[in-house]
Parts: C-alpha cells; sequence; structure tokens
C-alpha cells in the first residue's frame, strides 16, 4: 500500500510541479509587463488568468500531499500496532512459562521491535522531500534532454571584394561581408553584400492569433540612418523591433533584410546584421570578464582572432571600458555595465543596432558617451536605431522618429515634422521637449530643439 501511495504522490508531485513553474512564470511576466497591462485593460483577464492557473496549483498540491502525508502516519501506527500485539503475545507467553519465555525476554524483544519500526517510520517521514526532488530533477533532466537546434542553412557570412563590379569571395579580411547563397537547384552561387537596410511589408503580429498588437506596419530603413522609435508603454515599439532581427515573426506580411526574408534564417543567423541591446543589462551578461563578454559574440560567428583582438582595442576605448576588460561585468556600475553591452554588440560589426532605452539610468557624461557611439557608428554607415522615451536624447541624436499608437505606425518622418504635429501627437502621448512646448505655446512657427534655435526663432518672430 505504502509503495501504491508513493506512485500516486509523485504524480501529482510531478503536476504540483509543472504547475509551480506555470504560476511563477506568469506572475513574473505579468508584474514586470503591469504597465502594458493596465495600456490594454488586460487587469480582469489577467486575474482570471492567474484564478486559474491557482487553482491548478492547489489541486495538484493538495493531491500530492495528501497521498504522501498519510504515509507516515499510517507506518508509525502499524509500528504501535505490532508493539501492542508482541507485548500481549509475549505477555501470556512469558506468565505461563510457555516455551521457556521470559520477562526479560520480553522486554529485549519489545526494544527490537522498535528499532525495528523505528527506521520505516523516518524513511516515510523524508518520503514528502524524495518525490518532491524527483520531481524537480524530471523538469530539469526533460530540459536537458531537449534535442539542439539544428542548423540546415545553406547561407554562409564571408569577406568579398568587388571586381569588375561584381562581388568575389576573399580569404583575406577586406572588411565587406556579404552572405553567400548556394542554391540547391543548380549549385549557382550568389551574394548579397551586408548593408543593413531593412523593410518591413505590411506587418501583422499577433502573440496569440485573435489578438492582434501590430497593424500593417510598411516601413524602410536605409544604412547610415538613425531612427528612433517612440510611443507610449504598450505602444508596439519592443514588439517591432524585435521583428528586425528575427526574435519574433510576422504573423503576416514580411520583414526583410538587406532583401532577404527573415524567415529564412534562425535568429542566431540574423545577430551577424542586427545586433540589439536590451534594456536591462543583466539580462545580456553571463561571463567572467567583460574581454570574455566582448569575445564571445565574434567568437560565435567566425570573426577571426587577430580581427577580434583590433576590434577589442578599437571598442573598449569607445564603450569607456579598456581599463577594465578584466572585471567581472557584475563588478561594473549600472552605467558601465550598459556600455559593456553596447560593446559586446559593437564588437560582432553587425550592420544594424538597436538600442532599447539606452539611456535608462545613464548620467550626463554617459548620455555623452552615448552620443558619440552613435554618431561614430552612424560614420561607418551603420543603421542604429533606438527605442526610448527620453525625447530630449531622441531630438539630439537622431534625425527621424517613427511615433507608434497602438500597434500602429502614426508619424514617420524627420524630427522637426514630427514634433510640429502636436495633436497627433497626443494620440500617443508623446509631448516634445520642454524648450519645443515653450515654442510652440508662443505661438513660434519653427520647430526647435535647442536654446540658440529659440532665440533665433524669437528673434523672427518678434521682427514679424
Amino acid at each position: 500500500s505504502s509503495r501504491a501511495a508513493a506512485g500516486r504522490s509523485g504524480k501529482y508531485f510531478l503536476e504540483q510541479q509543472r504547475n509551480l513553474g506555470a504560476v511563477n512564470g506568469f506572475i513574473e511576466e505579468m508584474m514586470n509587463g503591469q504597465k502594458v497591462v493596465k495600456v490594454f485593460c488586460h487587469e480582469e483577464e489577467s486575474k482570471r488568468e492567474f484564478k486559474e492557473l491557482n487553482d491548478r496549483l492547489f489541486i495538484s498540491a493538495d493531491k500530492a500531499n495528501t497521498f504522501a502525508n498519510f504515509l507516515g502516519p499510517i507506518n508509525a501506527q502499524l509500528g504501535n500496532v505490532s508493539y501492542v500485539v508482541c507485548a500481549i503475545v509475549g505477555g501470556v507467553l512469558a506468565l505461563n512459562g510457555i516455551g521457556g519465555f521470559t520477562l526479560g525476554g520480553l522486554a529485549s524483544f519489545l526494544t527490537f521491535n522498535k528499532s525495528f519500526s523505528m527506521p520505516i517510520n523516518q524513511i516515510s517521514q523524508q518520503l514528502n522531500a524524495v518525490i518532491m526532488a524527483m520531481a524537480g530533477a524530471d523538469r530539469i533532466f526533460r530540459l536537458l534532454d531537449e534535442e539542439k537546434e539544428i542548423d540546415n542553412g545553406y547561407v554562409t557570412l564571408v569577406n568579398v571584394r568587388e571586381e569588375n563590379g561584381e562581388l568575389i569571395e576573399s580569404d583575406d579580411r577586406t572588411g565587406r561581408w556579404a552572405w553567400k547563397h548556394i542554391h540547391q537547384a543548380d549549385k549557382s552561387v550568389d551574394y548579397v553584400e551586408v548593408r543593413g537596410d531593412v523593410v518591413f511589408d505590411g506587418v501583422d503580429f499577433g502573440y496569440k492569433d485573435d489578438k492582434i498588437v501590430l497593424h500593417d506596419v510598411k516601413l524602410f530603413a536605409e544604412p547610415g540612418q538613425k531612427i528612433a522609435f517612440v510611443g507610449s508603454t504598450g505602444a508596439g515599439k519592443t514588439t517591432i523591433v524585435k521583428h528586425f532581427n528575427g526574435i519574433l515573426r510576422p504573423t503576416s506580411g514580411d520583414v526583410l533584410i538587406n532583401g532577404e526574408s527573415i524567415g529564412k534564417r534562425s535568429t542566431a543567423k540574423w545577430s551577424k546584421e542586427v545586433g540589439y541591446v536590451f534594456q536591462n543589462p543583466d539580462d545580456q551578461l553571463f561571463l567572467e570578464s567583460v574581454r570574455k563578454e566582448f569575445e564571445f559574440g565574434p567568437g560565435q560567428i567566425g570573426m577571426p582572432k587577430q580581427e577580434i583582438q583590433e576590434r577589442m582595442e578599437w571598442v573598449s576605448e569607445l564603450v569607456g571600458l579598456s581599463d577594465k576588460l578584466d572585471m567581472h561585468p557584475f563588478d561594473l556600475t549600472a552605467t558601465e555595465k550598459k556600455f559593456c553591452t553596447i560593446g559586446a554588440i559593437i564588437m560582432m560589426n553587425p550592420g544594424a543596432l538597436i538600442f532599447d532605452e539606452p539611456t535608462c539610468g545613464q548620467d550626463v557624461e554617459g548620455n555623452e558617451r552615448l552620443r558619440r557611439i552613435i554618431e561614430t557608428l552612424k560614420e561607418k554607415g551603420k543603421l542604429c536605431i533606438t527605442i526610448s522615451h527620453d525625447m530630449k536624447f531622441v531630438v539630439d541624436n537622431f534625425r527621424r522618429a517613427i511615433v507608434m499608437c497602438k500597434g500602429k505606425v502614426l508619424l514617420d518622418g524627420d524630427i522637426e515634422t514630427v514634433f510640429s504635429q502636436t495633436e497627433v501627437l497626443k494620440q500617443s502621448f508623446v509631448s516634445p521637449p520642454p524648450i519645443t512646448r515653450v515654442a510652440q505655446g508662443a505661438g513660434f512657427s519653427e520647430t526647435v530643439f535647442t536654446t540658440e534655435a529659440f532665440m533665433d526663432a524669437f528673434e523672427k518672430y518678434r521682427k514679424g
């Protein structure tokens, strides 16, 4: 019976662990995305989903502990019954002198009876912990047994040079990269140079089929551009930029990187062309030194060691960490961690870079370094994209702004044109920088972003 009860208990402990993981994951997701939940008025549905998950956890935990917890008392009582039976039978035998059995022998036997049942009771008491450990281990082993993602692609990244107007593969480090595409039908070879242009062709996307969060997005971005996505929390900014390197894939429509559909390669492959700097650097740092963080990405894409070392010197100086390459990333300040993640992405030399809320936690010096980094990347022909709620940072560093609202592109144009449309901006809860709002309130015809521009506009306004 103990064996049968333990088997049933183990089944419910496994179910309890699965339900516990679902509840913990749901709580973490809701806590991190509470602003999005509120923006989309999702509070009641979130409560209902939590109650369903919590009820399943309660039922599985109740059944698991019900079967597990009665084993100890049952075994204890069986030991007590055995003790009483032995005492009665032994007493009768001793008092009647049957078989030469004495009271001393009875006392010794009863002590042995207790010693025999005690380990069994202890084992049954520990059975709960053993079954819980086995249930937890089962989840770990299933994760370890997951099959590796196999790359069956036939497109590789190679160095190229140009001869007579055509790209040719080169064994030398030319500084120009292209995707080598071997067509399976006729074995012909095409080279598509890594440029960094991105096209969104009528993209719709939904985390669930019945809940579309991006609607008919049409965009085009070229190398050397500096583009800022702005909008309220939950407008779809992060969702849209996660399509740039295949972290998310369109529900309908297509995203083209250098003319190639995002669906043709894995996210790992696209990371060679589009680098993504997360908002929280702790989500991106995982090695024991800044140097190893910088070396990891280039090593994964096959960059030669000599080139890695050459880039290390330049990138570490650019992000201000040249004297901290041997420090553990988690010993850096919050600002330095951010620049460590930026440096790790720049090391891979992608054609496009995405900065998710780069000014979060930055001081004046950090913002100035960010400005220099973005300007340097632009000069090298990189496409620089940011998601930001800091409008001053946007107008100081980016020439094009895309305003998102409820999963749609509300405005797309140069910053002067975008921030002049105050009534449209109100729909997305975006406010121009303070000095811009003052000029607009004063009735100036020009959209200004600096004190100098404000004073010039004031003089023109005063002179009529």
